[in-house]
C-alpha cells in the first residue's frame, strides 16, 4: 500500500471550518445541544443567541434586549448566557426565555461553568472578579475578588475540586481557585499571550486558546507537557470539546466562523517508557486519508499496521527508521467505512488508536 509521509518541525492540525453566513459575526461561546443534536452560539456582534441545527440550518433562538451575549454553559435542561451584567436562562426544550436576573456589581460578564452543585460561575474581565450564581435561588454576588488579572476562560475540575482559570493578559498564567477555600494558586506559568479559553477531553488533556498567537495548545492533566494542537484560527475564543463526537469547536471570533477540530480522546501519557511520543490519529474524509501524527525526540525505527475491525483484516503499512521531528503519515482509506484502528510500533513499543469512517 502506498502511504503518504509528510516530515515537520510543525504539526498541521486538518480543521473542518464552518462558516455560518451573515448571521454570525463574532461567534464567543459554542455549546453542544445533544438532546437535539445542535450547536448554540452566542454572538455578542449581532448580538444574538443562535441556533444551528445537524443540517446546519440557523435559527436565532434569542436577540431582543441582548447587549453583549458571551459565556454559554449547559446544565441539565438549561442554557446559560452571560450578558454584561446579567445572567440569562433558557429552557432547552422550548427555546423560552426563564431566567433574567441581573447580578449585582458585575459589569463585564465572560465565560461561565457550572459545578455539580447548583452553582455558576462567572468571570468578569473588567473588574478582575469571578462571581457566583446559584441556580436554584437566582442569587448572584461577587465570590473571588483578588488574585486574579482579567480572568477569561474557566472549567470545573471535580476531581480536584477547583476551577482551572486562564486570563486575557500577555504571559497568561494557569491558575486554580479551591472551591472550598477559595485560595488562588499558579498552576503553570507560560509565556502565552491573551488567553480566552479552556476545554477537556474525555481522558483529562487540557485544550487552550490563545489570541496571542491564534493556536490552540494541548496540556496532559498535570500541564507539565505542552504541544501545538492547531493553528491558523482568527480570535478564537471559548472553545469546546463535544465528547459525542470527539470534536473540538473553536469559535473564530473576528472572523465569524467556527472550526471543528478532529481530537484523539487518549491520554497523552502512554506508559511505554518516559519518552513522550504526542500521537495523533483522525480522519481526514477530504483526503480519503486517516491521518497518523508523531513526534520523536531521537531516530527510531517506526511500523505502521492498520486494522479493519469491520472486515477483520491487518494491513502493514510501514516498517523503516524515521528521524527525530515531527512526522505525519496519510493512509489511504480507499473508500471504505468502518472501525480501524492504527497501530504505531516506536522501537518495538506499541501505541494503539481507534478511530471511525
Amino acid at each position: 500500500m502506498k502511504y503518504r509521509i509528510i516530515t515537520l518541525f510543525l504539526i498541521l492540525s486538518q480543521l473542518s471550518q464552518l462558516a455560518f453566513g451573515q448571521k454570525i459575526t463574532n461567534p464567543e461561546s459554542v455549546v453542544y445541544d445533544k438532546v437535539k443534536d445542535r450547536y448554540i452560539v452566542s454572538d455578542p456582534g449581532g448580538p444574538a443567541i443562535i441556533a444551528i441545527a445537524s443540517n446546519g440550518t440557523k435559527t436565532i433562538l434569542h436577540e431582543q434586549g441582548l447587549f453583549f451575549p458571551r459565556g454559554a454553559t449547559i446544565v441539565g435542561n438549561m442554557l446559560f448566557v452571560n450578558d454584561l451584567g446579567k445572567v440569562l436562562g433558557f429552557d432547552l426544550t422550548t427555546d423560552q426565555l426563564v431566567i433574567d436576573t441581573i447580578i449585582p456589581g458585575a459589569q463585564g460578564l465572560n465565560d461561565i461553568v457550572a459545578d455539580d452543585k447548583g452553582n455558576l460561575y462567572m468571570s468578569d474581565d473588567v473588574l478582575n472578579q469571578i462571581f457566583k450564581f446559584e441556580i436554584a435561588d437566582t442569587v448572584g454576588y461577587a465570590w473571588i475578588t483578588a488574585g486574579i488579572d482579567a480572568p477569561n476562560g474557566m472549567y470545573f475540575d471535580k476531581a480536584n475540586n477547583r476551577l482551572v482559570l486562564v486570563s486575557f493578559i500577555d504571559d497568561s498564567p494557569i491558575q486554580a481557585i479551591n472551591l472550598t477555600t477559595k485560595a488562588v494558586s499558579t498552576i503553570k506559568n507560560t509565556t502565552l499571550d491573551l488567553l480566552d479559553g479552556i476545554a477537556v477531553d474525555k481522558n483529562g488533556n487540557y485544550y487552550i486558546s490563545s489570541w496571542g498567537t491564534n493556536k490552540i495548545y494541548r496540556y496532559n492533566s498535570n500541564f507539565d507537557w505542552e504541544k501545538e494542537f492547531s493553528t491558523g484560527h482568527d480570535g478564537p475564543a471559548d472553545i469546546l470539546f463535544v465528547p459525542e463526537k470527539d470534536l473540538l469547536a473553536v469559535p473564530n471570533m473576528n472572523k465569524g466562523t467556527i472550526d471543528f477540530i478532529p481530537v484523539s480522546t487518549v491520554s497523552v501519557k502512554e506508559n511505554l517508557s518516559s519518552e513522550d511520543y504526542h500521537v495523533n490519529v483522525y480522519a481526514s474524509p477530504a483526503k480519503d486519508e486517516i491521518i497518523l501524527d508523531f513526534t520523536l525526540e531521537k531516530p527510531a525505527v517506526i511500523g505502521v499496521e492498520l486494522v479493519n475491525v469491520s472486515a477483520k483484516t491487518t494491513q502493514k503499512i510501514a516498517s523503516e527508521t524515521f528521524f527525530d521531528g515531527v512526522h505525519e503519515i496519510g493512509i489511504p482509506t480507499d473508500g471504505k467505512k468502518g472501525v480501524f484502528i492504527v497501530r504505531l510500533i516506536i522501537d518495538g513499543k506499541p501505541v494503539v488508536r481507534k478511530v471511525n469512517l
